[in-house]
């Protein structure tokens, strides 16, 4: 979904520092009926909310330039995308929850490329942006380093259960009680071994990008344009 260079962003599609979201349950879109079968739901759940995957609205339409706003690749996530924000395992939600303030257009932007735009956009490439999109809205180099390997490390699982594609495709339709062990193992050893072999090579690099883009968002005219 790459586009030539953005015109100026106007009042209809903001930058990723200005989208505003909205619970999903409570969306105007939806039918009364709708939001009504929604909370029914919530309520027959057992889980303790933390665990739950949150439900999300973009109420206003999102663009994102890569690199620098006026970056000839350019992304926009429609008015009304839903999504269920970051990938967290649950037993880490209590120190990163699926969504927060500083990262969850961040969350809306990934899943939109994983969810729409996955013919186009090579996952690693998505995993890119979305550690870019972290630090655009502020969040600490290394929690946003965490954050990128980790979907770096589980994220194909999404990938490869919507694409079908290859091996991993025929892998991720398998019942899940004949996945479930090769799965998570596949997940514990690939986050380790990407932390030990790529990331701690590459920490320099990752917060001389975390200083250019802060440094970029200090110089700017409107603090809000970055992204």
């Amino acid at each position: 979904m790459a586009e030539q260079p953005a015109e100026p962003i106007h009042e209809d599609i903001t930058s990723i520092t200005q989208a505003r979201f909205q619970s999903a349950m409570q969306w105007q879109e939806l039918s009364a009926e709708e939001r009504r079968r929604r909370r029914e739901t919530r309520r027959q759940s057992w889980l303790p909310p933390g665990f739950l995957s949150p439900e999300w609205v973009l109420s206003t339409a999102m663009r994102y330039g890569v690199g620098s706003p006026d970056s000839s690749e350019q992304y926009i996530v429609p008015r009304g995308y839903e999504f269920d924000g970051a990938s967290v395992p649950w037993p880490l939600t209590a120190i990163v929850p699926k969504t927060h303030s500083t990262y969850i257009g961040a969350a809306a932007l990934h899943d939109f490329l994983y969810e729409k735009a996955w013919e186009s956009v090579p996952r690693e490439r998505a995993d890119s942006i979305f550690r870019e999109a972290m630090l655009v809205l502020g969040l600490n180099w290394i929690w946003a380093g965490l954050m990128w390997r980790a979907v770096r490390a589980g994220g194909w699982r999404v990938w490869y259960r919507r694409s079908g594609v290859g091996f991993a495709g025929w892998f991720m339709r398998l019942p899940i009680a004949i996945r479930i062990l090769p799965e998570l193992l596949a997940v514990v050893v690939s986050g380790l071994l990407g932390a030990l072999l790529v990331d701690l090579p590459r920490l320099a690099s990752y917060r001389r990008q975390a200083l250019d883009i802060a440094a970029r968002d200090r110089q700017s005219d409107n603090s809000e344009r970055p992204g």
